[in-house]
């Protein structure tokens, strides 16, 4: 008998004993799996644990390895709180699980855990699986750090025989689209809206406002503050071994250029795993993963009132207003009396 096959039952005869052919088993619900100390029957908890291998991660421009999992985990929700270029995503396993301790789970690569903020600066090309432990069971081998789950990451190791080398790239452009973003007021409507309100206040009309028509469209500020941007990513793996040793190094470098203006983020990657296998009983394993990082990220998120939302800020600032001067420059303010009140910087 084996897992995963019928039990062959014969007589001892001397009969038929030379060659046994073993016919598949398909219902294999019965077969074990190794979780935290023991073991337990695949049927007891395979809606317990999700996984994803690498070749369903093949082809697809995600530029962390949560956007890796969107929609491919039952029961793991994902969620993004801000569009910057190199930032976070959320991760829940079994949604909020504790009120002080946060509702992240517990990250580990290789065995060796890893903190929620290096996400950010793992290589998607170095992973050959991820599984998400999701009940108490599965992950009880990682105690209470295991209590909002655990995600297991395992990167890429060197194969015998000969070396291969794999080139993997893609380039793109990011944008927003028309449809969707927030319908703004032209400079002649602005400046016509502003008319009627004193108008209706039974006041005299500034002179700025006197004359709508000749503001024409104006500035759309939201739009001024967005582009179309490039994301990139380059990456070569190196891999190959013999029976004694095998390695695998990977060389990548990605780029991503944020929609909003001044904003981006450039990463720098190597990763080299090792193992020398000195006899049957004893194998080395080294690994080393360097990474360099860094980013342009502007306050672009939050209200226009907490000082640091830009875009808010920017939605709100009068289109009769130019964000660039006569020679095309980009003055710092563009505070202008009759027609602001405080002091406007040109977001």
């Amino acid at each position: 008998s084996y897992i995963g096959y019928q039990t062959v039952e014969l007589k001892a005869n001397g009969k038929g004993l030379d060659k046994i052919m073993m016919e598949e088993d398909n219902e294999l619900l019965d077969e074990v799996v190794v979780v935290g100390y023991g073991v337990q029957k695949k049927r007891d908890v395979t809606t317990a644990i999700a996984s994803i291998r690498a070749s369903d991660l093949k082809g697809q421009p995600v530029t962390s390895m949560a956007e890796a999992m969107v929609g491919k985990m039952p029961g793991v929700q994902v969620s993004q709180s801000t569009g910057a270029p190199g930032s976070s995503l959320q991760i829940k396993v079994r949604g909020t699980g504790t009120i002080t301790a946060g509702t992240s789970p517990l990250y580990v690569v290789d065995g060796v855990p890893l903190a929620k903020e290096q996400l950010n600066t793992f290589n998607m090309n170095d992973v050959e699986s991820i599984e998400v432990l999701k009940d108490a069971s599965s992950s009880a081998i990682y105690g209470s750090r295991g209590s909002n789950g655990v995600v297991l990451i395992t990167t890429k190791k060197g194969k015998t025989g000969k070396v291969n080398v794999d080139v993997n790239a893609y380039m793109g452009i990011q944008s927003v689209p028309q449809k969707g973003r927030p319908e703004m007021m032209n400079g002649e409507e602005w400046a016509q809206f502003k008319k009627e309100s004193y108008e209706d206040l039974g006041v005299a009309v500034p002179e700025v406002y006197q004359n709508p028509a000749q503001y024409g469209k104006g500035t759309d500020w939201y739009d001024a503050m967005l582009r179309n941007a490039v994301i990139q990513d380059y990456n070569v793996a190196i891999r190959g071994g013999s029976e004694r040793f095998s390695t695998s190094l990977v060389l990548g470098y990605f780029n991503q250029d944020g929609i909003v203006l001044n904003s981006d983020y450039n990463r720098f990657s190597i990763r080299s795993n090792s193992e020398f296998n000195i006899n049957k009983k004893v194998k080395l394993t080294f690994s080393v993963a360097p990474t360099y990082s860094f980013e342009n990220r502007p306050s672009t998120d939050g209200a226009f009132f907490s000082g640091s939302g830009l875009l808010a800020n920017a939605a709100i600032t009068s289109p009769i207003l130019k964000y660039q001067d006569e020679n095309g420059n980009y003055p710092i303010s563009v505070t202008t009396p009759g027609i602001t009140s405080v002091d406007t910087p040109n977001w």
